[in-house]
C-alpha cells in the first residue's frame, strides 16, 4: 500500500480528515458538543460514503473509507472531554 502522503489526492484527502478531527476535539474541549455527537459526525459520514460508493466502479474503495471514518468516530468517544 502507497503512502497517503506520496498522492495529492491522498495530502488532501489525510488534511481534511486533520481539519475536521481538530475542530471536533475543540468543540469537545470548549463543551459545545458530547463527545457522542463528535461521533456522530463521522458515523453519518461513513454511512454517505457507503451509500454513495455502494453502486459505483469500486464499492470496496468506499467500505474502505468508511470504516476509517468510523475508526475516527471511536478516537471522539475517547477523546476527554475536558482538558
Amino acid at each position: 500500500m502507497a503512502n497517503i502522503w506520496d498522492s495529492h489526492a491522498g495530502a488532501a484527502g489525510a488534511a481534511a480528515n486533520f481539519c475536521t478531527m481538530n475542530v471536533l476535539y475543540l468543540l469537545i474541549e470548549k463543551g459545545l458538543i458530547t463527545q457522542e455527537e463528535a461521533a456522530g459526525v463521522f458515523t453519518k459520514t461513513a454511512n454517505q460514503v457507503r451509500d454513495g460508493s455502494e453502486d459505483g466502479p469500486n464499492p470496496g474503495s468506499g467500505e474502505s473509507i468508511a470504516r476509517g471514518l468510523e475508526k475516527m468516530a471511536g478516537w471522539c468517544l475517547g477523546y476527554p472531554s475536558t482538558p
